[in-house]
């Protein structure tokens, strides 16, 4: 759904790629042109990382 509007989405299944993937959205919401990314966590991942949703 956001695709269309976005340059970048990802949605993280892991934990551990949070860092790589916050890294990424950041490079490419920076570079020209410069324009909005998403990132999704879905519950599963959000209940590992021990937030709460």
């Amino acid at each position: 759904m956001v695709r269309e509007y976005t340059r970048w989405d990802y949605e993280l299944r892991y934990p551990r790629q949070v860092n790589e993937a916050v890294d990424r959205a950041l490079a490419v919401a920076t570079s020209e042109p410069a324009g909005p990314v998403y990132l999704s966590l879905p519950g599963a991942t959000r209940r590992t990382c021990g937030a709460r949703g």
